[in-house]
């Protein structure tokens, strides 16, 4: 039974439109159900329902994310009127989900933020292997849903948020993972959620996200790169590993990649799909990329001008002033 949101985590949160610290108000219990969290700065009031800290003042304000919401939330609804469960399969369990869990490293103890997360896929493992979870999705549905699996004993918060527009304070999360980072509508977008990334994370924090991947895979079957899907028409995006490295070094220090939902066609084996992951070939039958990055960036590298450079600069007469990096 999820509790409601812990109060003690409220001090990570920071409110999206100044990234000032959220205050209780009028709440004193281990848990808040319903209540109000009001910015120290601008006063703007955020309200909490059913345990849900709800940041997302507005719908989203791209095209492709306010209808990503729609279809997931509408799903959502079909699946509890129907009594469908989580969707489960071997293969994406053992060449996906716990590859990603895997790359956090030990988790236990640890806070971890969870980017897209949906009814709860990754949730439940992440709270198995003993971990602290902050879990972000902007449907309100997947969120409630994800609530009814939650364990009395287990320590996490759901929040409604964009992640293109969510803040955390400086330095406070341990580890970081989103599923989303494909779905994201722009460039502009997947750089906002890097950058949230390494302004949260603690010096040796890491951020694990997962790409759909524009491999000899999607090459050769003719999928366009930009795109939707077709069963429900979210956007999706396929990355080049060169893309992927590009967006990640201004926020983080060092990226390595490893090879996801690896299969060969016409060999439908498990264990023939986890052997060929490890290869170096693992990446021509993969269809998603993971993406594991360290030790986080204060500023991101383009920023990073030395006071030298600086007045070589002035006396060329070249000012280059540092380039605000894109919020989302």
């Amino acid at each position: 039974m999820y509790l409601g949101f812990p109060s003690a985590l409220v001090s990570v949160l920071r409110c999206p439109e100044d990234q000032a610290a959220l205050a209780i108000q009028g709440h004193s219990a281990e848990h808040i159900r319903t209540g109000t969290l009001t910015c120290v700065r601008c006063a703007r009031c955020y309200g909490v329902r059913d345990g849900i800290v709800c940041l997302l003042a507005d719908a989203p304000a791209h095209v492709e994310s306010a209808l990503e919401m729609q279809v997931r939330d509408q799903r959502i609804r079909e699946r509890i009127a129907s009594g469908e469960g989580e969707w489960r399969s071997a293969h994406a369990t053992v060449t996906e989900m716990l590859p990603t869990v895997a790359s956090l490293g030990d988790v236990d103890g640890r806070l971890v933020v969870e980017l897209g997360c949906g009814s709860g896929r990754y949730t439940t493992p992440l709270l198995e292997r003993g971990a602290r979870v902050l879990a972000v999705d902007f449907s309100f549905e997947s969120l409630q849903l994800l609530a009814r699996g939650v364990k009395e004993q287990e320590v996490v918060g759901l929040v409604q948020a964009d992640v293109s527009k969510l803040a955390f304070a400086p330095r406070s999360i341990d580890c970081m993972m989103s599923t989303l980072h494909s779905n994201l509508p722009t460039r502009d977008h997947r750089m906002a959620s890097l950058r949230l990334a390494a302004e949260a994370l603690v010096d040796s924090g890491r951020f694990s996200f997962s790409v759909h991947l524009y491999g000899p895979r999607a090459v050769v079957g003719g999928e366009p790169q930009s795109g939707h899907y077709v069963e429900n028409g979210i956007y999706r995006y396929h990355m080049r590993p060169a893309e992927v490295v590009r967006e990640t070094a201004p926020y983080f220090a060092r990226l390595r990649f490893e090879p996801l939902n690896v299969n060969v066609p016409g060999i439908p084996s498990l264990t023939v799909s986890r052997l060929i992951r490890r290869t170096p070939v693992g990446g021509v039958f993969a269809r998603l990329l993971l993406a594991v990055a360290d030790h986080p960036r204060r500023q991101p590298v383009d920023e990073l001008v030395s006071p030298m450079a600086q007045m070589v600069s002035r006396l060329l007469g070249r000012p280059r002033p540092p380039r605000e990096p894109p919020r989302g």
